[in-house]
């Protein structure tokens, strides 16, 4: 697993809801690592810019989440309020965990 250490930065908040922008390199998960309060909102918008990567979906698993990611669109994901310690994330085919959700 590859772990870039780039923190998001928040784009727009809406109500209780953050809104984080993520993009899908040559590098990977683009930030790799979110820091989020527990019990928030959270919302990301997710831009892949990598043709030839095998992360065409994204998933969150502890959240049941996959997602197709098509070539220069971006795609919003409502992870809704998340709990727990972390939250992992990755490529739709388990190749590629691309980084983690930390709650504070």
């Amino acid at each position: 697993m590859r772990i870039l250490g780039i923190l998001a930065m928040v784009v727009v908040s809406v109500g209780n809801a953050k809104v984080y922008e993520m993009k899908v390199t040559g590098r990977g998960f683009e930030p790799s690592s979110i820091e989020v309060t527990k019990g928030e909102s959270v919302q990301l918008l997710v831009t892949r810019t990598e043709k030839k990567t095998c992360a065409t979906e994204i998933q969150f698993p502890d959240l049941k989440i996959k997602k197709d990611l098509p070539l220069n669109k971006v795609v919003k994901l409502d992870l809704g309020k998340v709990e727990g310690e972390t939250v992992s994330f990755g490529c739709g085919m388990d190749m590629m965990m691309g980084g983690v959700i930390t709650v504070k």
